[in-house]
């Protein structure tokens, strides 16, 4: 009941930080946006019904564009440019015997970029619950790995430990690994090098290489491996995440009872991450609260 649209937000922000911005509503900003923006002049509020139009459309009287660039490219000669380029050596990132597969990183179908959004769904979640490592057979038999077990990412920038995943949609000597997930971050493996042209970092080729993790047992009562490890700090760290939002939105609320509340939630569920870390976890014998530390 107290959502607010966007632009409201936005609006105080700016007014906030110094830039007073203030609309009666939405209307107002679309016929602000196409008075300044020539292929939006014709997209006036009460135009886009309930399909919406797509730019460019320049006038009142224009349908929009299907298509764009459908018949020409807004160049002189009405034709797209092509440049030729040359293809850098990989430098500190070439393969070698330490580090000899290249690491590509990217998207899942379910996810979005970081998952912020996308991993609060319990259906994305679902089907995709953590990040695997896609490696190919014969990576796989070279390197002693094995599908579902647990292996290291290791580049020059630093490790993660994630589940393998053999298969041989990604080539011989390649692996991929997708950056939606934080408990197990792509970005702490890539380079921060940027491309000269597109001026993006190097999130496509890290030389890397994968170290099976052997299982070990950290917990005799409950058989705990390093599969099982992962999982539960997925499951904390969403848990993190949710309470953290909560708790600066009491804190924006003034409930000081719910602020301390999820201020405890917060710091148990980061002693318990800390626990996990230091492979050390303990469990109090509670069903209801099987992954509270005892000391």
């Amino acid at each position: 009941g107290e959502a607010r649209a966007d632009w409201e937000i936005i609006c105080d922000v700016s007014t906030a930080m110094g830039y007073p911005m203030s609309y009666p509503g939405a209307e107002e900003i679309m016929d602000e946006i196409s008075s300044l923006v020539p292929s939006y002049a014709g997209m006036r509020f009460d135009r886009l019904g309930g399909s919406g139009l797509q730019w460019p459309c320049l006038d009142t009287e224009h349908p929009g564009t299907r298509f764009l660039y459908e018949e020409n490219f807004p160049t002189p000669s009405g034709k797209g440019l092509f440049h030729a380029v040359n293809q850098d050596e990989a430098g500190a990132d070439a393969a070698d015997d330490r580090y000899p597969l290249n690491l590509n990183t990217g998207r899942l179908l379910e996810h979005y970029h970081t998952g912020t959004m996308s991993r609060r769904s319990r259906g994305l979640d679902h089907m995709r619950p953590e990040g695997e490592v896609e490696v190919h057979p014969e990576d796989a038999r070279r390197y002693d790995l094995e599908d579902g077990c647990m292996g290291r990412i290791v580049t020059k920038r630093g490790s993660i430990e994630v589940k393998v995943f053999v298969t041989d949609r990604t080539p011989e000597g390649a692996i991929f690994y997708p950056f939606h997930f934080a408990e197990a971050p792509a970005n702490r493996l890539t380079s921060g090098t940027f491309d000269k042209a597109s001026q993006t970092p190097a999130y496509k080729r890290s030389a890397a290489r994968v170290e099976r993790i052997e299982v070990t047992t950290y917990n005799k009562k409950f058989n705990l491996n390093p599969s099982d490890i992962n999982v539960i700090e997925i499951c904390l760290r969403k848990e993190l995440s949710i309470r953290s939002y909560a708790y600066q939105v009491s804190v924006k609320r003034e409930h000081a009872e719910e602020m301390e509340s999820f201020k405890q939630d917060i710091s148990e569920i980061t002693e318990l991450l800390g626990k996990i870390h230091n492979q050390k976890f303990w469990f109090d014998g509670d069903p209801a609260m099987p992954w509270v530390p005892k000391g």
